[in-house]
């Protein structure tokens, strides 16, 4: 059962503050007979009365709160169709690697749609060039049977599916998603690159309707070396309702 405890000077301060609210309404309503109190300054009695008891209130909501407290909401339950969120530090690609700030990458998320799709996001240091001289991808590498030792090495994890947002100079963006253990991919249309950020949709059967799987996000232009890795060291997992 819910108990009450003053835990802070400022829940003192909202008993006492209440506390002469209520003798300055007894006095304004003559309950109380004090000396000199007139209509008039009854009145004003009251309106004084009213403004304690409103800020005892206000010092005792925290503790009010502790008394009744919400019920916790897990990271699992995927407030606004947001699965995961992933902050990666900025400018921590170094130039021997690129001096291309659009391929730092310092956020990704993944997004339920709906029960049928899911969406894929990251942000880039830099607005993206329309125009690119060679081909760039941004990938999330999706280890859905959670056995890094099978798929594709990535960082901790082993991808089973690849979900790749890809430029290519003579087509320009385009999306897959690749199947690795059958050596496929399916083109993906619902993409979109847009200054500084790059998203795509896909169907959650194009990754074999998995549940929950660990991922982590890359990058590549056309020295064929990976460049950016979030999170650095390691991996997110995910779990859908």
């Amino acid at each position: 059962m819910p108990t009450a405890s003053l835990n802070s000077p400022l829940s003192y301060l909202g008993v006492l503050s209440m506390l002469a609210g209520f003798f300055l309404l007894l006095a304004g309503f003559n309950v109380i007979k004090v000396e000199k109190i007139t209509v008039r300054a009854g009145r004003v009695t009251l309106g004084f009365g009213f403004i304690f008891i409103v800020m005892g209130i206000l010092f005792l909501l925290p503790e009010i709160r502790a008394i009744f407290p919400q019920k916790e909401t897990a990271v699992s339950e995927f407030d606004n169709g947001v699965t995961a969120i992933y902050i990666d530090l900025a400018n921590d690609l170094p130039s021997s690697v690129s001096n291309a700030e659009y391929m730092d990458i310092t956020e990704s998320r993944i997004e339920i749609v709906d029960k049928n799709n899911l969406r894929f996001e990251l942000k880039v240091n830099q607005d993206i060039p329309s125009v690119l001289g060679d081909r760039h991808f941004y990938a999330w590498f999706l280890d859905t049977d959670l056995n890094s030792n099978t798929g594709q090495q990535h960082g901790g994890i082993g991808s089973d599916y690849n979900v790749q947002v890809t430029y290519e100079p003579n087509l320009g963006w385009t999306g897959q998603v690749f199947d690795i253990s059958k050596n496929s991919k399916v083109t993906v249309t619902s993409i979109d690159v847009s200054k500084n950020t790059v998203s795509i949709t896909i169907p959650l059967s194009l990754i074999g309707s998995a549940s929950k799987f660990d991922w982590v996000v890359r990058d590549q232009d056309s020295g064929n070396t990976y460049l950016d890795k979030v999170p650095n060291d390691w991996y997110v997992h995910t779990e859908l309702p």
